[in-house]
């Protein structure tokens, strides 16, 4: 929920363009998370977040912009792994003679996300945690 951690650092200075994700249930506020850019909520609120979404959205705390955003990486998501999905309907079958085959394959493409995938922060001068409190550009200007 932090919009100078998410958007300035990730998004701009370091050109990500994939899916933030939450750390599982650490949601605070979905509302201010989407401002912020966090795309997906783990795990779904089933549907209490839902109504503070439309209110924000209503009272202007939310902008429409920011939540396509969020959608459009969600769908983007979705749609990169249509292929894999499909693919996976052809497959055979796992038996006895293909497991350590089909083991192996997908112990190779796990490392190869996770390299991708896996972003390092090293906590120099105790930077982390984050204070609740601390805005975006007192954080910056602080480190």
């Amino acid at each position: 929920e932090n919009k100078w951690l998410c958007q300035s650092v990730l998004r701009e200075e370091w050109g990500f363009d994939g899916l933030t994700v939450t750390d599982w249930s650490a949601t605070n506020n979905r509302v201010e998370g989407i401002n912020a850019g966090v795309d997906l909520e783990m795990p779904g609120s089933h549907g209490v977040h839902d109504e503070m979404i439309k209110d924000a959205l209503m009272n202007g705390t939310l902008k429409m912009e920011d939540l396509d955003a969020v959608v459009r990486r969600n769908v983007n998501l979705i749609l990169s792994a249509r292929d894999t999905l499909e693919q996976k309907g052809k497959q055979q079958p796992v038996t006895t003679t293909n497991a350590d085959s089909i083991s192996n394959t997908n112990h190779a493409l796990s490392k190869k996300v996770t390299m991708q995938c896996a972003i390092l922060l090293k906590n120099d001068d105790n930077f982390l945690p984050l204070p609740q409190k601390m805005e975006g550009k007192e954080q910056q200007q602080q480190h």
